[in-house]
């Protein structure tokens, strides 16, 4: 009945990552989970990609603004996330990002709690 679970935001160590998670609990009342931290970090990186492909001129040209976007995002080097520096390879990989595994099992008749199994880091 054990289940493996994988995760790249784990703990809220930083600065930022602190004062996320207090934000975080004070709007919505609760602890912010993975998913929170990596849909806040992937709102940023579109939005800092978005600022770095920014024209200076007004242009209807959409399809370019999407393709100046697409290549902003590819040049990202370490864009500053709550959940560690990202920075992507030729292949669009992020690069030295760990994945934590934990293991989900049952505590109590019933009850299931996550422990920390082991990390794998890209290189």
């Amino acid at each position: 009945n054990n289940v493996f679970y994988t995760s790249q935001v784990t703990q809220f160590t930083s600065e930022d990552a602190k004062i996320f998670a207090k934000n975080y609990n004070k709007t919505f009342g609760i602890v912010p989970d993975t998913f929170a931290a990596l849909a806040y970090d992937s709102m940023n990186l579109i939005k800092d990609a978005l600022i770095r492909s920014a024209s200076t001129t007004c242009s209807t040209k959409i399809l370019q603004g999407r393709k100046d976007l697409q290549v902003a995002l590819k040049n990202t080097t370490n864009f500053v996330g709550i959940g560690g520096n990202i920075t992507f390879d030729g292949n669009n990989n992020p690069i030295n990002r760990c994945v934590d595994i934990f293991l989900i099992s049952e505590v109590q008749s019933g009850i299931y709690a996550p422990s920390y199994y082991y990390s794998v880091c890209g290189n």
